[in-house]
Protein backbone atom coordinates (compact mmCIF):
# COMPACT_ATOMS: atom_id res chain seq x y z
CA UNK A 1 0.00 0.00 0.00
CA UNK A 2 1.44 3.09 -0.70
CA UNK A 3 0.10 6.36 1.37
CA UNK A 4 1.21 9.80 2.13
CA UNK A 5 2.19 10.39 6.07
CA UNK A 6 2.25 13.88 6.63
CA UNK A 7 3.77 12.84 10.56
CA UNK A 8 6.73 11.20 8.74
CA UNK A 9 7.38 14.00 6.35
CA UNK A 10 7.28 16.97 8.65
CA UNK A 11 10.02 14.68 11.29
CA UNK A 12 11.87 13.79 8.12
CA UNK A 13 12.02 17.78 6.96
CA UNK A 14 13.09 18.92 10.84
CA UNK A 15 15.88 16.70 10.36
CA UNK A 16 17.23 17.51 7.37
CA UNK A 17 16.73 20.76 6.17
CA UNK A 18 16.30 21.95 2.62
CA UNK A 19 16.92 22.94 0.23
CA UNK A 20 16.75 19.30 -1.33
CA UNK A 21 16.99 18.13 -4.54
CA UNK A 22 13.65 16.83 -6.16
CA UNK A 23 13.08 13.40 -7.06
CA UNK A 24 11.10 10.26 -6.22
CA UNK A 25 13.44 7.87 -4.66
CA UNK A 26 12.35 4.61 -3.47
CA UNK A 27 14.21 3.78 0.03
CA UNK A 28 14.48 0.50 1.58
CA UNK A 29 14.33 1.22 5.69
CA UNK A 30 15.46 -0.98 8.68
CA UNK A 31 14.16 -0.25 11.94
CA UNK A 32 17.19 -0.73 14.45
CA UNK A 33 15.38 -1.61 17.65
CA UNK A 34 13.40 -4.57 15.75
CA UNK A 35 14.80 -4.88 12.31
CA UNK A 36 11.44 -4.72 10.84
CA UNK A 37 12.79 -3.61 6.56
CA UNK A 38 10.12 -1.71 5.10
CA UNK A 39 9.62 0.47 1.66
CA UNK A 40 9.51 3.98 1.56
CA UNK A 41 9.19 6.59 -1.86
CA UNK A 42 10.53 9.69 -0.62
CA UNK A 43 10.59 13.35 -2.60
CA UNK A 44 13.92 13.75 -2.32
CA UNK A 45 17.36 11.29 -2.68
CA UNK A 46 18.89 14.21 -0.22
CA UNK A 47 15.80 14.02 2.04
CA UNK A 48 16.14 10.76 3.97
CA UNK A 49 19.79 10.06 3.84
CA UNK A 50 20.11 8.72 7.77
CA UNK A 51 18.16 8.80 10.39
CA UNK A 52 18.67 8.00 14.37
CA UNK A 53 16.42 4.83 14.73
CA UNK A 54 17.17 3.70 10.97
CA UNK A 55 19.62 2.19 8.61
CA UNK A 56 18.81 3.93 5.76
CA UNK A 57 19.43 2.45 2.07
CA UNK A 58 18.42 4.10 -1.65
CA UNK A 59 17.94 1.96 -4.60
CA UNK A 60 16.74 2.58 -7.97
CA UNK A 61 13.95 1.41 -8.75
CA UNK A 62 10.39 -0.08 -6.62
CA UNK A 63 11.27 -3.52 -8.01
CA UNK A 64 14.89 -3.30 -6.59
CA UNK A 65 13.40 -1.99 -3.07
CA UNK A 66 10.85 -4.66 -3.27
CA UNK A 67 13.12 -7.30 -3.89
CA UNK A 68 15.58 -5.72 -0.72
CA UNK A 69 12.93 -6.21 1.75
CA UNK A 70 11.69 -9.37 0.33
CA UNK A 71 15.28 -10.98 0.73
CA UNK A 72 15.12 -10.61 4.77
CA UNK A 73 11.81 -13.40 4.52
CA UNK A 74 8.35 -12.71 5.83
CA UNK A 75 7.81 -10.75 7.43
CA UNK A 76 10.95 -8.93 6.14
CA UNK A 77 13.84 -8.80 9.82
CA UNK A 78 17.07 -8.27 9.42
CA UNK A 79 19.76 -8.50 12.49
CA UNK A 80 22.57 -5.52 11.69
CA UNK A 81 24.70 -7.93 10.51
CA UNK A 82 23.08 -8.92 7.73
CA UNK A 83 21.38 -5.18 6.70
CA UNK A 84 25.43 -4.94 5.67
Amino acid sequence: MLRFDPSWTRDTWGRAEGPHEPGWTWTVLRDQGSGFVFVVLVTSPTLLTEHPRLDVRQVTSREEAVRVAASFGDPPLAQADAWG
